[in-house]
């Protein structure tokens, strides 16, 4: 698969979302969010995608507090908690491409394996043979 350009924009700090963002409500498809560092580059954290017209309430939900409702995470690699993954709104750039339901999946994937994304677990090689499901 030949990757589409991605265009890295901010997600705003507090209140209302940016245009860019919000005219992916309704739309499948992946996205990538980078964190800042100050005084050195971005670091891609996370790839993620929807493949049922969700792209917008996806991705936004990892820019506020959340837990799993799922507890398998709890004690997964010393964790005490289940959170989801969240990241500051200030402190991140995000690209997102809409697709077909079908291509989102093939996108995410195709992209977690370029970008070696920080914080996804699924589709990247471990020493540790556990898997927490």
């Amino acid at each position: 698969m030949r990757l589409p350009p991605l265009h890295f924009s901010p997600v705003g700090g507090t209140g209302d979302y940016p245009a860019w963002v919000r005219e992916l409500r309704g739309h499948s498809g992946a996205y990538v969010i980078a964190v800042t560092q100050p005084g050195a580059a971005s670091v891609v954290a996370y790839v993620g995608e929807s493949h049922t017209s969700n792209l917008y309430e996806t991705m936004t939900r990892h820019f506020q507090r959340w837990a799993r409702a799922k507890k398998f995470w709890a004690g997964y690699s010393g964790r005490t908690d289940a959170p989801g993954v969240w990241y500051q709104r200030r402190r991140c750039l995000a690209a997102a491409v809409t697709t077909t339901p079908e291509e989102a999946i093939v996108l995410q994937d195709a992209l977690i394996r370029v970008l070696s994304p920080r914080d996804n677990i699924i589709g990247q090689v471990t020493t540790d043979e556990t898997v927490p499901f």
